[in-house]
Parts: C-alpha cells; structure tokens; sequence
C-alpha cells in the first residue's frame, strides 16, 4: 500500500498509544489507513461481499478506485 506523500513512515502509528484506551482497534471511519492489515474487516466487516457487489453492479470498469478499494 502507499501510504500519503510527504508523511514519514510510521507517523500514522507513533501516536497509537496516545488513543488505544479509545478505540475498537478497528478503523476509523473515513479514513483508510495504508498500512492497517485486514483492511477489509476493519473496513467493511460483515458488509463486504455486498459492497462487492455493489461496486461490480455500478462501477463495472473499474472507473472508481483509491489504495484500499473494494474488490482490489
């Protein structure tokens, strides 16, 4: 994954401990962090096969995209 230009390797972690008493360790809505593993759960959870079918349905040709798409 890439991760956003101009911010150093491990910025999006070195504050982890700041927040983790607040958080789900899941992800934080609107937000797609490039180096989160099991995007897809922590995104999308349950809803992820019809978010597939959902982009398969509306966005056929691939038009639509960013680091973590649905259906990469």
């Amino acid at each position: 994954m890439s991760r956003a230009p101009g911010r150093p390797p491990g910025a999006l972690r070195a504050s982890d401990h700041l927040i983790a008493a607040y958080t789900t360790g899941g992800a934080h809505l609107n937000f797609t962090d490039p180096d989160l593993r099991g995007c897809r759960a922590a995104h999308y959870g349950a809803n992820y096969p019809r978010l597939v079918a959902a982009k398969h349905r509306h966005d056929p040709d691939g038009l639509f995209t960013f680091p973590q798409p649905v259906d990469s």
